[in-house]
């Protein structure tokens, strides 16, 4: 999943995927 975030936005995924890695 985190090489299909970063390559499709990247933005938007990105703040959903820092918002998990953090818990």
């Amino acid at each position: 999943m985190a090489r299909g975030w970063r390559r499709g936005r990247g933005r938007r995924a990105a703040a959903c995927t820092a918002s998990r890695r953090r818990t």
